[in-house]
């Protein structure tokens, strides 16, 4: 951004540069990696899925963290496997990419006990100083980030450190917590579509055929090159690595993003998972002098039709749906986002446009909701009310909702002018809301006695 400024290039242009930028050092991680280590086939499968494609070429963390987290494994197999050639620059890359990825990722802080291991297993005293440095300084960073994040007003704005301590201290309410998350069928599907790509933000979602076929692809992939040949103590580490991960991703978003009293682990994606699977492939294929077996021929054969599917399907679902989409012109034209969600103590407001408020008898309003990706228990109401006065209410269950739509209220006809969510018994679930500089309206359609269909600008 700095060069685009003193090169006199648009904020579009230095942001295009940005995403260049930001593509050019993964590659150049990448390379490094791969000349420490040999990737596994499955490795390169995980790194072409529709989601990876997308966040590699965006400027933001994910795919700088994914590249500097595959550093650090080839980095440190490198290392385990006593090889003299370019040991030094593994040494260096473990050390720096540990730092880097687990004090910006807070659920992969067990990647702190590689360059403890690699010390151990090298006899190396400079090794296990360098790992009591950068575990020191990981630790007081991730604390200090804890006690200093602040979100906006709202339910969220509670103290992370008590509420860590509160579930930690009770692991049978945990452990409940993470079955219900796990046993939600909707939840489930969300975190393997996330995982394979739902692009854009979380709103362009492939085509649904493609997510079973992808999902089956890079299952033979793994299936065909793992291999327990060589490295069995090496495995079980990655895989406590795996196991700690996952479940630390569950808890951060626990405390940090669930609104409580919590039943359900809220706002976990599929990407958050692709580094523990990055280590899971490395525990079940990495193999210092693969053969080329007719299974790994089949594994290339099967990564390089993954390959072309994921570059298909990544390019023709952002095209369709930033480039092409007909609403594309309104939506571009305010900032869409979402309300702070509904709780027991906090209702949420639907500020009328202008044109739905206006002289229009309403027959039945829609309300774009989002629910993060779950199913929400319990019941809610809308309360409408006319200019008049009078108001009418609506109750409804929040299971019934569906995240990224709009929710349909038949009304009696009238000239509605203002609106709001209460809870009942349940909570969670925001409106989607689009801001014009200072003044924010919600996403509403309204269906008009005679037959219109009006929606709010700027709202999809």
């Amino acid at each position: 951004m700095s060069f685009g400024r003193a090169t006199g290039l648009t904020v579009g242009q230095s942001y295009k540069l940005a995403r260049l930028a930001a593509l050019l050092t993964c590659v150049i991680l990448l390379s490094i990696a791969f000349y420490l280590y040999p990737p596994p086939i499955g490795v390169l499968a995980v790194l072409l899925l529709p989601m990876n494609l997308f966040l590699l070429s965006s400027a933001v963390l994910d795919g700088l963290a994914t590249s500097t987290s595959i550093l650090t494994i080839s980095a440190f197999l490198r290392l385990i496997g006593s090889i003299e050639r370019a040991k030094n620059l593994a040494s260096c890359s473990l050390v720096i990419s540990v730092a880097l990825v687990a004090s910006c990722r807070a659920n992969m802080l067990p990647m702190l006990l590689l360059p403890f291991v690699a010390a151990f297993v090298l006899r190396d005293r400079r090794m296990l100083i360098a790992a009591l440095i950068v575990a020191l300084f990981v630790v007081t960073w991730t604390l200090f980030t804890i006690n200093t994040t602040v979100y906006p007003p709202g339910p969220r704005g509670s103290d992370s450190s008590a509420r860590l301590l509160f579930f930690l201290s009770d692991p049978i309410g945990l452990a409940r917590i993470l079955w219900n998350t796990l046993a939600d069928p909707a939840l489930r599907a969300f975190y393997l579509h996330s995982f394979i790509g739902v692009l854009g933000w979380l709103d362009a979602p492939l085509p649904e055929l493609l997510y079973p076929l992808i999902a089956a692809l890079l299952f033979l992939i793994v299936i065909a090159t793992t291999t327990l040949r060589s490295f069995s103590w090496l495995r079980g580490v990655m895989l406590i690595v795996v196991a700690s991960s996952a479940l630390l991703t569950f808890l951060a978003l626990l405390v940090q993003w669930t609104i409580g009293p919590a039943t359900k682990v809220e706002g976990v994606q599929g990407r958050y998972f692709v580094i523990p699977a990055m280590f899971l492939i490395y525990a079940l294929t990495c193999d210092p002098t693969p053969r080329q077996t007719l299974r790994r021929r089949c594994a290339t054969a099967l990564t390089c039709l993954l390959a072309v599917i994921s570059i298909y399907a990544a390019t023709s679902t952002l095209v369709a749906r930033y480039h092409t989409a007909p609403q594309q012109a309104s939506v571009a034209s305010g900032e869409l986002q979402v309300a702070a969600p509904l709780t027991a103590k906090q209702a949420t407001q639907l500020i009328f446009a202008p044109p739905i408020a206006a002289e229009h008898k309403i027959t039945e309003l829609r309300i774009r909701i989002g629910t993060y990706r779950m199913s929400h228990p319990g019941r809610a109401k809308l309360v409408v009310w006319m200019a008049d006065g009078k108001t009418s209410e609506h109750l409804f269950e929040l299971a019934s909702l569906e995240d990224n739509e709009y929710a349909a209220f038949r009304l009696k006809p009238g000239n509605y002018v203002g609106g709001r969510l209460e809870s009942i018994d349940g909570e969670g679930v925001s409106v989607y809301q689009v801001s014009f500089g200072p003044a924010l309206v919600s996403c509403l359609t309204a269906v008009t006695e005679d037959g219109r269909t009006i929606t709010t600008a700027g709202c999809p």
